[in-house]
């Protein structure tokens, strides 16, 4: 492998972790306090006398959840490679690289459809909860469901396969993963876009 490919491939063991983990606090700060925050505030009840249809606005803060949380990953991952570049995450006797603009193009238009579906699971979990406590506590087996891919994704052992590619949230990272260590399977990212956006 070339330079450029090794350096990605270990690059993508801390970024990928650093940007999935990311991308779930923002979903779940905005989700927590937009559905959860506001019932305990009773300003949902207000917002529900409105007369606009409870599915406008049910789209609504999902797109405000998805969008902040999009912007939030957007940002950790360039700030992420420029600290990569910088030597600051690169591992010991590992010279660091930089991550070419296509491949982290690649990989932020990735989070767009897992920012949204990190929302729409979030916001449903928001919504079954009585108070902005309760949602706290239920967010905590979500955060599983991000978290052990997220460590999987560390790993060059576990490979992409058409299995893994319909995974929800493991998908993303693997495909992440590969994206940076410059291997790209094209119908395998088709696959994975198009069963996360299901």
């Amino acid at each position: 492998s070339t330079a450029q490919e090794a350096g990605g491939a270990e690059a993508g063991k801390m970024i990928v972790y650093l940007l999935l983990m990311t991308l779930f606090m923002a979903a779940s700060a905005f989700a927590t306090d937009i559905v959860a925050g506001e019932k305990e505030r009773g300003t949902l009840e207000t917002l529900m006398l409105a007369p606009v249809d409870r599915r406008v606005i049910a789209r609504s803060k999902l797109f405000v959840v998805s969008a902040g949380s999009a912007l939030t990953g957007v940002l950790s991952l360039m700030s992420l490679s420029v600290s990569y570049r910088m030597g600051w995450l690169s591992v010991d006797g590992v010279d660091a690289v930089t991550l070419e603009g296509p491949t982290l193009l690649a990989v932020a238009l990735l989070a767009v459809p897992l920012a949204v579906l990190l929302g729409a699971i979030l916001l449903a979990v928001s919504a079954w909860a009585r108070s902005l406590k309760e949602a706290q506590y239920y967010v905590m087996p979500v955060m599983l469901l991000v978290f052990v891919p997220a460590l999987l994704s560390m790993t060059q052992s576990v490979e992409l396969s058409s299995f893994v590619a319909i995974l929800p949230v493991a998908n993303v990272a693997f495909v992440m993963r590969d994206v940076l260590a410059q291997r790209i399977d094209w119908s395998m990212l088709g696959l994975v876009i198009g069963s996360t956006l299901v």
